[in-house]
Formats: C-alpha cells, structure tokens, sequence
C-alpha cells in the first residue's frame, strides 16, 4: 500500500471512487488493449490451469469447483482463476480463446481422475468466453458432457 501511494501519490485514491462505481460488470467481456499475437499464449495458460488443478476441488453436492485450503496462505479462488482466463484472452484473436478450450478439453478426455473439476471448469470458460456449447462437445466423453450439464 504505501509503495502505491509513493508512486501515485492521492490519485489512486481519488479514483478509486469512480471505477467502483463505473459499472463493469462483466469483465470478461471487455476488450481493454489488443496486443500483438503470441502463439504459445494458449499452452501457457493451459500450463497454468493444469499447475492450479492440484489446489482445487468438484464438490457434487453443490456442483461446484472450490479450492482445497491447504494452507491458511493458500487463496485460490476457481471463478476468479477462470475470469481472469476468459479476460485476458479476450484481448487477443478469438482463436486463442478456442486453442485453450481445445486443449483443456483434451485434457479431460485424457485424465480420468480430474476429468470432473477440470470439466466444469472448461465449462466455465466457455460460457465466460461466449464459446458455442458444441465447440469442446467433439472431445469430450459422453460420460463428462453428462455430468457437466445445468
């Protein structure tokens, strides 16, 4: 905190105010900046969810992916990991976007004992994304499109 008020000084504070109150509700939706094209951009991200997965949980009971405390330190939070995700691939090509939801659900349909969490989770994106519902349907196992059905 005081490393930010020695860089921004009270301006930081003085706008915090109006971005709270400016309305964006759906950021995964907003394009912020284009960047120029990163090709492996998708296999990084990837890499990052497979690294997370460990940490996170499905509970079916309330159909839901909520982290594993392994420590009072630990933080992970699945549906701020998948917004952030869908976020910042909305800043490139929509291809990019379409790569990752292709290998995570290669990935499911290849690891039966995460198969699950990782399911909802690839569901997740894909709404958050705006992907078509048919886009990861030719990967997955019909035994996973069951049980990741509302």
């Amino acid at each position: 905190s005081s490393g930010i008020n020695a860089e921004y000084g009270d301006s930081l504070f003085e706008v915090t105010p109006y971005l709270l109150s400016c309305g964006l509700t759906e950021p995964h939706l907003q394009v912020y900046s284009t960047f120029k094209e990163m090709p492996v951009l998708p296999n990084l991200l990837f890499m990052l969810l497979h690294c997370t997965l460990p940490r996170l949980t499905y509970l079916p009971s309330c159909t839901q992916v909520v982290p594993t405390k392994r420590s009072a330190s630990d933080t992970l939070d699945p549906y701020i990991l998948n917004m952030g995700l869908a976020t910042l691939l909305r800043q490139f090509p929509a291809d990019y976007a379409l790569e990752f939801a292709d290998l995570c659900a290669q990935y499911v349909s290849s690891s039966p004992s995460t198969s699950t969490l990782a399911a909802h989770l690839l569901k997740e994106f894909c709404w958050k994304c705006d992907l078509p519902r048919g886009v990861t349907r030719g990967s997955l196992p019909h035994c996973i499109l069951q049980t990741t059905q509302p």
